[in-house]
């Protein structure tokens, strides 16, 4: 099982009345481009076209997170990597040995862009 990593303080309700605890995530991607077209006449530089236009697309992801923790009580936000585990295989490429054989299957572990959230209450 993979670790498991706070992602908020510990609220220590032992002697209070309770409260929430919670966090927020934002991620926003960009994609652009931008593309330009130019062109000037051979003939004495009399005529010049330059036109230029732009796409662009925005993704954004939030997500929010909380806890309410009652009184007498400690609560806390933890998160834990998801692990996938993916199976490789390479191949030397080269210009004089085109026939080269495939590697043996091996295994990878690698973690996603996601996560398990878990609440601990004391």
């Amino acid at each position: 099982m993979p670790a498991r990593i706070p992602i908020t303080s510990c609220l220590d309700s032992s002697q209070g009345s309770g409260g929430t605890v919670g966090v927020s995530f934002s991620v926003e991607i960009e994609i652009a481009a931008n593309p330009t077209f130019s062109m000037a006449s051979p003939i004495l530089d009399l005529i010049s076209l330059s036109t230029s236009f732009s796409v662009s697309k925005t993704f954004s992801l939030t997500s929010s997170y909380q806890c309410t923790v009652k009184k007498g009580k400690k609560g806390q936000l933890y998160a834990s990597p998801i692990i996938v585990d993916a199976v490789f295989q390479k191949k030397a490429l080269s210009q004089e040995n085109d026939d080269s054989d495939w590697s043996a299957p091996f295994k990878v572990s690698v973690p996603v862009l996601c996560y398990k959230v878990y609440r601990r209450i004391m």
